[in-house]
C-alpha cells in the first residue's frame, strides 16, 4: 500500500515514478493508460506570468488489485516546474500537496481557470515534493503521486482542485489545477456535441483571380487538419457552402498538393454534412441594414451550393436579433446562438435545443467554447484548453448529476489546431462516466425543451453605409452586364462575389468595401468595352429627321444594347427610342436615330447606351444639334419681304405717274 505521507524527491520529467511497492509499480505500468485523462509533461500551467509554480501535467489512473482487476481506487500524478524568482539560492524547498473542496459553481470555476492561485479554503496534506539547490532564475521539475480517494474521500463527486503550495519564508500562494472526479458516482453523463466550422475568408475576385495564394494554401492546410483521421461519431463539422468554389479556383492555379488533400478530406465527410451560409455571410447585419434583397440572395446562393443539406447560421459570439432568427426559421435555416445571448451569462448551462421567442434555436455553451481558441498556440495553451473544457463539462454534470443534459461546444470560425492535438482532445473527452460525445445531427433532431427570450440585443457592429452602397452598385452593374452580354455564368461570378462581401470574416467594413469596389472595377471593364461615338455638332435638314450614332464593341463577346437621346430642352427636342441592337465582338455599327427638333438655334443633347434591363451605362456623349429647316424658312421670309417691297415701290411709282398725268391734263 502506498502511504500518502511519502515524500518524493525532484526528478527529471521522464524518470519513472518510484512507489513503495515494486508490485504496485508494475501494476501501474500495465494500467497507466486505463482511464488516464491526459498528461502533457512539457506544458506549463495557465498560472499568471511570473508565478514561481507551474503545473504541467495531470494523470489519473485506476489501481489494479492483486488479480489485475481495476479497483475503485485511483492514483493521481501531478507534475510541474518551480522557478526561483528570488535573488538567493534555495537550498531546500518543499512543495506541499493541497486540494480544494468540490467547486460550487461555474462562476467559481471560471475564477480558478483565469487565476490558478485564487483558490481558497484549500485542504493541506502531508504529501510533498522536495527540490534542492535551486539557483536564482533556475527552473526545476517536480512530481507528486498520491491516491486520489485518500485525499478527496471515497464519495467525492464533482470538480476539484489539486495543487501545490511552496513552503517559503515569505508568503506564497498555492497553484491549483481543476479536474472532474466522478469515479465512484452514480450519475447521468452530459452529452456534448463538438462542432467545428469549416470556413475561410474568401477574397477571390469574380473573375477567379486569387489575391493571396500563400494565405489560401495555409488556410487549406488548416482546414485539412480539422478533418482528416477524425471519428465522425465524436465530432461534427459545418461546411461553408462557398468552400468548394474557393477550392476549385485555388486548385487551378496552385503548384501544390495542399488543395488536393483538402478535397480528399472533404470528400470523406458524410454527404449529409450540414452547411453554413455562403462565405459565412453576416445575415444579422443584412437584416439590420434592411437589405431584404441581400438576405434573399445570400440564402439563395447558399441553397444553390448546398443542395438539400441542412443549413445552420452561426453568428459571431452567438448573437442574432429576433427578426433575423424569425426570418431564417421561415426559410428553413436553423440558428445556433449562445447561452450568453439567451441567458446573459456564458456559464449558465442551457440545453442545446430550445425555443427563443417562439423560434426553435440551437444553443452553444460560450463558456466552454471559449476554452478552444488558443489550444494550438503552444503546449501550455493546449494543456490549459484541455483542463478548461474538461472542468467546464464536469461542472455541468455536477450541476445536474441525475438529469442528463445535452450541450453544444462550438469551435471558433477560423480555429487552428494540429491534427494530432485535435485527436488528443477528442481522446481525452472520450470514455468517461460523466460525459459522452454525440453528433450535431442527433442533437438537432431533438425537440426544444425550454423557452427563453434573449437578454441581449444584436451585435452593434453593423454594415457601414459605404459597404451597403457598394453592394447595391455591384448588384445593379451585375444585372446590366448580364443583360448586355447575355452571359449568366459571368453574372453568377459577380453575384457570388457580392455575397462574399457580406462575410462576417472580414476584419473590417473597410476591407469588405474595398473588396466590393475591386469587383465593381472588373464589371466596369466589361461595361466600358462598349461605347458610342457621334459628331459633336449635327445639323438636320428638316424638323423631323434622323441622326447617325455609332456603337463600338471592343469586348470579346457580342452585346445587345439600345441608344437613348435626351435633352433638357424638352419643349423643342424629342427622340424615338431605338430597339435592341446586337453588335458582334470587335464590330462598329452606325444606327440612325429618329429625332424631332422644333425651332431655330442649337440644342444640347446627351446620348447614352442602355442595357436590355433598362439600366444606363457607359460614358455620356454630348451632341449639339440644330435644324437647317428654319434657316431656309428665314431666307424665304427675307426674299418674300424684298419682293413685297419691290411691288410696293412699283405700285407707288405707277400711282405717281398717274397722278402726274392727271394734273397735266387738267391744265
Amino acid at each position: 500500500m502506498v502511504s500518502p505521507q511519502r515524500v518524493f524527491e525532484s526528478a527529471p520529467q521522464l524518470r519513472p515514478i518510484r512507489l513503495g511497492s515494486s508490485r504496485v509499480t508494475s501494476v501501474f505500468a500495465i494500467v497507466g493508460l486505463g482511464i488516464g485523462l491526459l498528461s502533457i509533461p512539457v506544458a506549463s500551467s495557465h498560472a499568471a506570468e511570473g508565478d514561481s509554480v507551474n503545473i504541467t501535467g495531470l494523470n489519473i489512473s485506476a489501481v489494479a488489485d492483486s488479480g489485475g482487476t481495476l479497483s475503485n481506487n485511483h492514483v493521481v500524478s501531478l507534475q510541474g516546474t518551480f522557478t526561483n524568482t528570488s535573488s538567493q539560492t534555495i537550498s531546500k524547498l518543499e512543495l506541499n500537496l493541497v486540494s480544494s473542496p468540490s467547486i460550487k459553481s461555474r462562476g467559481e470555476l471560471a475564477e480558478l481557470l483565469a487565476d490558478p492561485t485564487s483558490a481558497t479554503e484549500l485542504i493541506p496534506s502531508d504529501t510533498s515534493a522536495i527540490l534542492r539547490n535551486i539557483a536564482p532564475g533556475v527552473s526545476k521539475n517536480w512530481q507528486i503521486t498520491f491516491r486520489g480517494e485518500q485525499v478527496l474521500g471515497d464519495n467525492a463527486s464533482g470538480v476539484y482542485g489539486f495543487g501545490v503550495k511552496p513552503d517559503l519564508p515569505t508568503a506564497s500562494k498555492a497553484t491549483v489545477i481543476t479536474t472532474p472526479w466522478f469515479f465512484n458516482s452514480d450519475i447521468k453523463p452530459t452529452n456534448v456535441s463538438l462542432v467545428i466550422p469549416l470556413t475561410t475568408l474568401n477574397t477571390h475576385l469574380a473573375n477567379d483571380e486569387i489575391t493571396d495564394q500563400k494565405k489560401d494554401l495555409a488556410e487549406a492546410k488548416r482546414l485539412t487538419n480539422l478533418i482528416i483521421n477524425q471519428d465522425p461519431t465524436k465530432v461534427s463539422w459545418l461546411q461553408d457552402s462557398a468552400l468548394l468554389p474557393w477550392l476549385d479556383q485555388l486548385e487551378k492555379v496552385a503548384d501544390s498538393n495542399v488543395p488536393e488533400k483538402l478535397r480528399a478530406a472533404l470528400s470523406g465527410l458524410a454527404p449529409t454534412t450540414a452547411m453554413l451560409p455562403y462565405g459565412h455571410a453576416d445575415l444579422t447585419a443584412l437584416v439590420r441594414a434592411d437589405q431584404q434583397d441581400g438576405l434573399t440572395d445570400a440564402i439563395n446562393q447558399t441553397r444553390l451550393a448546398s443542395g438539400d443539406r441542412q443549413i445552420f447560421y452561426t453568428p459571431t459570439q452567438g448573437i442574432a436579433d429576433r427578426e433575423t432568427v424569425s426570418l431564417l426559421t421561415q426559410q428553413g435555416v436553423r440558428s445556433i446562438v449562445s447561452n450568453d445571448f439567451l441567458r446573459g451569462n456564458e456559464r449558465e448551462t442551457t440545453s442545446a435545443v430550445v425555443t427563443s421567442a417562439s423560434n426553435p434555436v440551437l444553443v452553444h455553451d460560450l463558456g466552454t467554447s471559449s476554452c478552444l481558441p488558443s489550444a494550438d498556440k503552444d503546449d501550455a495553451s493546449f494543456f490549459a484548453a484541455i483542463t478548461c473544457i474538461k472542468s467546464e463539462i464536469g461542472m455541468m454534470t455536477a450541476e445536474s448529476p441525475q438529469n442528463s443534459r445535452t450541450v453544444i461546444v462550438l469551435a471558433p470560425t477560423k480555429w487552428k489546431i494540429s491534427n494530432e492535438r485535435l485527436s488528443a482532445l477528442l481522446s481525452v473527452l472520450s470514455d468517461h462516466n460523466w460525459m459522452q460525445l454525440t453528433t450535431l445531427d442527433l442533437v438537432a433532431a431533438t425537440a426544444p425543451t425550454e423557452n427563453y427570450v434573449a437578454t441581449q440585443s444584436a451585435d452593434p457592429a453593423d454594415f457601414s453605409r459605404a459597404l451597403v452602397r457598394q453592394a447595391q452598385n455591384l448588384k445593379v452593374n451585375t444585372e446590366s452586364v448580364s443583360a448586355l452580354y447575355d452571359d449568366q455564368e459571368l453574372a453568377a461570378g459577380f453575384t457570388a462575389a457580392r455575397i462574399l462581401g457580406y462575410s462576417e470574416l472580414w476584419p473590417s467594413n473597410a476591407r469588405a468595401t474595398e473588396y466590393l469596389t475591386d469587383n465593381i472595377s472588373l464589371l466596369n471593364e466589361y461595361l466600358n468595352a462598349v461605347s458610342i461615338q457621334a459628331s459633336g455638332r449635327i445639323t438636320t435638314p428638316e424638323e423631323n429627321s434622323e441622326i447617325p450614332i455609332t456603337i463600338v464593341n471592343e469586348s470579346d463577346s457580342a452585346v445587345s444594347v439600345s441608344i437613348d437621346l435626351t435633352s433638357t430642352a424638352t419643349s423643342r427636342f424629342s427622340a424615338q427610342p431605338t430597339g435592341v441592337i446586337q453588335v458582334d465582338s470587335g464590330q462598329r455599327i452606325t444606327v440612325p436615330v429618329a429625332i424631332t427638333l422644333v425651332g431655330a438655334g442649337v440644342v444640347d443633347v446627351q446620348a447614352q447606351l442602355i442595357a436590355p434591363n433598362g439600366e444606363r451605362f457607359g460614358e455620356v456623349e454630348n451632341i449639339q444639334i440644330s435644324s437647317a429647316a428654319y434657316s431656309q424658312f428665314a431666307r424665304t421670309l427675307v426674299w418674300g419681304a424684298f419682293g413685297l417691297l419691290v411691288l410696293l415701290a412699283l405700285s407707288n411709282f405707277v400711282k405717281r405717274r398717274k397722278d402726274k398725268r392727271s394734273i397735266e391734263t387738267a391744265r
